[in-house]
């Protein structure tokens, strides 16, 4: 047998289909300040009807049409400007309209037109925006927006432009938990579920008014802290919740049953190794991502059974470029985007993740000892030899690492320093030259 390769490459690619899916093969792309991005720090993501990526930062909502950036900024001389550039969450409608929660107030941009309305907290209108901070915005029943604050929940009446506030306390009340709401999620009973900041979460029903708790008090449900940091319903009626720093837990929505990643019964105790997770996002085959602050992304199995790591390598430039993430979203073609601390934006395309991509890592005695790669022959079922500017190494499938051929200069048989090796084949009696 003879494979000679013609061209000079610098990594070694298999097609894995018959294998297990690794990280290592991740592909990642990045868009940062260097290609017109506003700020590196990347806090949330979602595509308009027209395929459009919008991106928010901590200094100014960014817009992507695969090739350049547009940038929006505040601008305090120009009213027709966005109010505040320090992004918080990102909600496309169904009318072609983007609205856009900051730290200092929420505003719309109508995306035919281009043109911005602001909304800001004013104390002597009863009927406007209740707080500066927009932390979440849905639109739970049409032309009227769900919109999450620090100091309670605010109802916008697209047609007239008027809110309607609801707190703990006083006019309009609701039994909430607390009146900063995180983030909000309706499930398919109708139930909507607030989380909040130091509280834990609320699952209120706006038409029977029944109210549930989930926190570490004595008479709620119980969940893994009060820190509720994300929450996220996926397709199977799970609530994914992200207890920072304590690890999480899942509801689920038909039988009420909680579980934790503290407890290690059952499989969802995968979620123990990581601690700090900021959002999740399920994608088309029904994998969980996480936004992790301390390892990239990580992707969760459907059963919850197995988990994987996509962290940034100092020697592979195509890996995730910041291990602290603080948005994942995947776009209508699949692509995922994750938006990171210091590395702006990084795309992954999850078909990439069926072809094997190795290359030399300076700090893995076991991968591939020269990225120039001449020759490729089949040893046997599970190993191939790799020829290079180096020697040989052989790989094995099964645990997927290289071994160098030793070098002896004393020994005949044996392969020389700076031996480069472009061929490898069997030959008559299966001796392999």
């Amino acid at each position: 047998m003879k494979i000679t390769i013609y061209k000079y490459v610098a990594v070694v690619v298999f097609c894995l289909m018959h294998t297990s899916i690794n990280a290592q093969f991740a592909r990642f792309n990045h868009l940062t300040v260097d290609d017109g991005l506003s700020q590196n720090a990347v806090t949330c993501i979602v595509q308009d009807k027209k395929g459009f990526i919008w991106v928010g930062t901590y200094s100014g909502l960014n817009k992507y049409d695969g090739v350049k950036v547009i940038n929006y900024l505040p601008d305090s001389e120009d009213i027709t400007a966005i109010c505040n550039g320090s992004i918080r969450c990102l909600y496309p409608d169904n009318e072609n309209n983007l609205w856009v929660g900051t730290a200092g107030g929420m505003f719309k941009i109508q995306l035919n037109t281009g043109k911005i309305t602001n909304y800001r907290a004013d104390t002597l209108s009863p009927n406007s925006l209740s707080n500066e901070v927009v932390n979440c915005i849905e639109e739970f029943e049409p032309g009227l927006l769900y919109i999450g604050t620090n100091d309670g929940l605010n109802i916008l009446d697209k047609e007239t432009g008027q809110f309607t506030v609801y707190r703990r306390i006083g006019k309009n009340s609701l039994p909430f938990l607390s009146d900063r709401i995180k983030q909000m999620v309706r499930d398919d009973k109708g139930y909507i579920w607030f989380s909040h900041y130091n509280a834990g979460i609320t699952r209120y029903h706006p038409v029977n008014k029944q109210a549930e708790y989930y926190s570490i008090k004595e008479g709620h449900k119980k969940i893994n802290s009060n820190t509720v940091r994300s929450i996220y319903l996926t397709k199977k009626g799970y609530l994914w919740i992200s207890c920072w720093n304590s690890g999480g837990n899942i509801v689920d929505i038909n039988s009420g049953k909680i579980y934790s990643s503290q407890d290690s019964s059952h499989s969802f105790k995968a979620l123990n190794q990581i601690s700090l997770v900021s959002q999740f996002c399920e994608d088309n085959n029904g994998n969980i991502w996480w936004a992790t602050a301390e390892k990239g992304i990580a992707r969760v199995a459907p059963d919850f059974n197995a988990i994987t790591f996509f962290s940034s390598n100092p020697d592979d430039r195509e890996s995730i470029n910041d291990n602290t993430v603080f948005s994942v979203f995947q776009d209508r073609n699949g692509l995922l985007w994750s938006g990171t601390w210091q590395g702006g934006v990084n795309t992954l395309n999850l078909k990439s993740l069926l072809m094997g991509y190795y290359k030399h890592e300076s700090n893995n005695t076991n991968s591939l000892s020269d990225n120039t790669v001449y020759a490729l022959a089949k040893k046997s079922e599970n190993e191939i030899y790799v020829g290079h500017a180096s020697g040989v190494d052989m790989f094995n499938f099964k645990t997927k690492t290289f071994s160098k051929f030793p070098i002896d200069e004393k020994d005949p048989e044996s392969l020389r320093k700076n031996s480069i090796v472009t061929d490898i084949f069997h030959d008559s009696v299966n001796n392999e030259i």
